[in-house]
C-alpha cells in the first residue's frame, strides 16, 4: 500500500515538472501502478486501496495545479485558462481564430518579459529616479515582487566602511532639511547652466562663478547623490573618462581606496555641469600647479592645481554663500550680503560694460541704477580692467620677455591716466607662449620625477586600446611630456627587440644623438626600474600621420652627470581639452609591402 502512495506522488511530481518531455515515464509508471492495485485486489484489501489511474487523470490533475498563469492583454488581469477567460468574458462574441490569435500574442508576451523585462539595471533606474534613497526602495519593491535587478550598489555606509567621512559632513547633511537641500540645489541650476552656456561660447566668466559651479558639483555628489567626501575627493579623472553611457545619461564607476566599488548616474543636464567644470575650469586651476606639485589624477582640484583636501569646508561656503537663511520668527527667506553680489554682479556688466579704456561707474551711477552694493562691485570692475590691461600689454611679447624701458613707452602710448598697471606688476605676469623649450627650466625636473600635468591615459576602445588625452589645453610649442625610457646604443636596442615575441608591442625609439652616436630609448619594460608605480605618457601615445598634434625633439640635457639626452614631445599646434595626443611613427602602409593591406590605420 505505501509503495502505491509512493508511486502516485511520484507521478505527479514527474509530470508537474515537465509535462511534455516525461509523457512517455507517465505511462510507464502508471501501468506499474495499476498492476500494483490489481495485486492488491486479488488478496483481498479492497478497503486501502487506491483507485486505478489513468493518464488523462494524471495529466488533468497536475496540469490543475502547476499551469503557468497568462496575463489577459484586454483586461490586464492574471488568468489560470486564459482560453477559457477569452471564450467567456473579453472575447465571447469573437470566432476561435480571433481567440487563438490573443492567446497567442498573450504567450509571446509573457516570453518577452521573462526574458528581457523581468531583468533590470540598476543604472537605468537610477536614470529614471535619480534621488537614491528613492531608488533603492523602487529596487526592494521590484525584487519582493519578483523582478531581477543587476549591478545593486552597495549604501554609502556599506561601501565606505572603515573610512569615516571628514568631520561635520553629517552635520552639513543635517544643516538642511530635505526640502530645504533641494530648494538649494534646484535654485542654482539655473545659475549653473547659464556659467557652462557662457564657457561654451567662450565669454570670460568671474573667477567666483567658477568657483561656484565646482562647488556646486561637489555639493551635489554629497547632498543630492548621497556620497561621502571621501569618496568625492577620491573621484579621478580616469574614472570620469571611463564613464558608460546610459539612457539618457551616463553612470560613473568609482573605486574607494579600500577596492569597494560604488557608481552614480547622471543625466545629460548633470553630466554637463561636470563636463564644463573638467574642460573650463579643472584646466585653468591646473595651470596654477606649482613645479613639483602633482594633481595625482584627482577630479576636484584647488584653485592652486593641487587635490582638493577640504570638501566639508567647500560644502559649507558653497551653503553659505546660497542657501537660504530661515527666520525664526516667520517662514520668510533672508539672503545673504554675498548671495545678492553673486546674483546682481552681472546685471552690474550689463548696465555698465567693463572695456580695455572704459571708466569705472561712480557710486551715484551705481546707487541711480539700484545697486546699493556699488562699491564692492566698483572694486571689481577695476581688478577686471587692470588684469585685461596686463594682458593687451603682454601680448605683443609672446615668445620673449619686453624690457622695461619697452613696457613703459607702451604704457605712455595708451596714455592711461587711471587704473593702470605698474611696469613692475607687468613683467611679473609675462609668461613664455610656446618659446624655447631648453629656457624652461623644470623640464629636467618633470623628466626625472615623471610628473607631467594636463594628461590622462584612458581606454580608447578598440582598435586603439589606451591613449594620451589632454585635461588642460595646450599651445602651439608647449612641452607636453618625454619618451622615457632607458637609454642604450642602437645595437643593443636591436638585440632587445629581436628578442620580443611576435605579435607584441613594441617600445624602441633610435635616435642619433648630439655626439651623433646612433642610440635607443628602450621603453619595453613596465614598469622602468625608476619609476615602478607610474604609467609614462611616451610610450602610450598613438600613432597618426595626418593629424597628429605633437613632435618629438632630442634635447641635451644638462643633468647633475652631464649632458643626457632626451626626446621630448613639443605640440605642434593648440591642443584642447579631451584631445587625444599624436605622433607620427614615421612609417605607412606602404612600408609593409603586400603584408600591410589590414594596416589602413597606418596612413590616417
Amino acid at each position: 500500500m505505501a509503495m502505491a502512495m509512493r508511486l502516485r506522488n511520484q507521478l505527479l511530481s514527474i509530470y508537474k515538472l515537465d509535462p511534455l518531455r516525461n509523457k512517455e515515464e507517465v505511462k510507464l509508471k502508471i501501468k506499474d501502478l495499476n498492476e500494483h492495485i490489481v495485486c492488491h485486489l486479488c488478496a483481498g484489501d479492497a478497503k486501502t486501496i487506491p483507485e486505478c489511474l489513468c493518464e488523462d487523470q494524471v495529466i488533468k490533475e497536475s496540469a490543475r495545479v502547476w499551469r503557468n498563469p497568462l496575463c489577459c492583454l484586454i483586461c490586464k488581469t492574471s488568468q489560470d485558462q486564459l482560453p477559457t477567460h477569452l471564450a467567456r468574458v473579453c472575447m465571447k462574441d469573437c470566432t476561435p481564430e480571433e481567440r487563438n490569435a490573443e492567446l497567442q500574442r498573450a504567450k509571446e508576451s509573457q516570453l518577452q518579459w521573462a526574458r528581457k523585462a523581468r531583468i533590470w539595471d540598476y543604472a537605468d533606474l537610477s536614470a529614471i529616479v535619480q534621488d537614491d534613497p528613492t531608488c533603492r526602495t523602487l529596487t526592494k519593491t521590484l525584487l519582493q515582487r519578483g523582478f531581477l535587478v543587476t549591478n545593486v550598489p552597495l549604501p554609502a555606509a556599506t561601501a565606505t566602511s572603515g573610512s569615516a567621512e571628514e568631520p561635520g559632513t553629517s552635520s552639513t547633511r543635517q544643516s538642511l532639511s530635505s526640502t530645504g537641500k533641494c530648494s538649494l540645489l534646484n535654485s542654482f541650476k539655473a545659475t549653473a547652466d547659464d556659467t557652462c552656456c557662457r564657457l561654451q561660447r567662450g565669454e570670460t566668466v568671474d573667477e567666483g562663478r567658477l568657483a561656484d559651479l565646482r562647488n556646486f558639483c561637489i555639493a551635489f555628489l554629497v547632498l543630492k547623490l548621497r556620497k561621502t567626501t571621501r569618496q568625492v575627493r577620491e573621484l579621478t579623472v580616469h574614472e570620469w573618462f571611463g564613464r558608460a553611457r546610459v539612457n539618457q545619461g551616463a553612470v560613473v564607476k568609482m573605486t574607494a581606496a579600500r577596492g569597494v566599488e560604488d557608481s552614480f548616474t547622471l543625466t545629460l543636464q548633470q553630466e554637463a555641469w561636470f563636463s564644463c567644470y573638467m574642460d573650463s575650469i579643472r584646466s585653468v586651476y591646473l595651470k596654477s600647479q606649482a613645479v613639483a606639485g602633482s594633481d595625482q589624477d584627482r577630479f576636484f582640484l584647488g584653485k592652486n592645481g593641487m587635490p582638493l583636501t577640504h570638501a566639508t569646508t567647500v560644502i559649507d561656503r558653497f551653503c553659505r554663500r546660497h542657501g537660504p537663511l530661515e527666520d525664526e520668527g516667520s517662514m520668510s527667506t533672508v539672503v545673504s550680503a554675498k548671495r545678492k553680489a553673486s546674483m546682481t554682479w552681472d546685471n552690474f556688466l550689463e548696465e555698465f560694460p567693463m572695456t580695455l579704456h572704459g571708466v569705472p561707474p561712480s557710486q551715484e551711477e551705481s546707487k541711480a541704477k539700484g545697486y546699493e552694493g556699488g562699491r564692492v562691485f566698483y572694486h571689481k570692475w577695476r581688478d577686471m580692467q587692470r588684469k585685461l590691461r596686463m594682458d593687451y600689454i603682454l601680448m605683443d611679447y609672446p615668445h620673449q620677455k619686453p624690457s622695461q624701458a619697452r613696457v613703459r613707452y607702451q604704457l605712455q602710448r595708451e596714455g592711461w591716466t587711471s587704473n593702470a598697471p605698474k611696469v613692475d606688476e607687468i613683467l611679473a605676469c609675462w609668461k613664455s607662449e610656446g618659446g624655447s623649450v631648453l629656457a624652461d627650466p623644470n623640464i629636467m625636473q618633470s623628466v626625472l620625477d615623471q610628473k607631467w600635468k594636463g594628461l590622462a591615459i584612458i581606454d580608447l576602445g578598440p582598435p586603439k586600446g589606451k591613449g594620451v588625452v589632454a585635461t588642460m589645453p595646450f599651445q602651439a610649442g608647449d612641452v607636453v611630456c618625454d619618451y622615457h625610457g632607458e637609454l642604450v646604443t642602437e645595437a643593443e636596442g636591436r638585440q632587445r627587440q629581436s628578442h620580443v615575441p611576435d605579435g607584441t608591442d613594441m617600445y624602441f625609439f633610435y635616435f642619433r644623438s648630439h655626439s651623433g652616436a646612433r642610440m635607443c630609448l628602450d621603453a619595453q619594460k613596465f614598469p622602468c626600474f625608476c619609476h615602478p608605480s607610474i604609467d609614462t605618457y611616451g610610450r602610450r601615445m598613438n600613432h597618426s600621420s595626418k593629424n597628429f598634434n605633437v613632435k618629438p625633439v632630442r634635447l641635451a640635457l644638462p643633468f647633475s652627470g652631464g649632458l643626457r639626452d632626451s626626446m621630448i614631445f613639443v605640440a605642434t599646434r593648440n591642443v584642447t581639452v579631451k584631445e587625444e595626443l599624436t605622433w607620427d611613427y614615421g612609417v605607412r602602409q606602404s612600408s609593409f609591402g603586400g603584408e600591410g593591406r589590414n594596416l589602413e590605420w597606418l596612413n590616417e
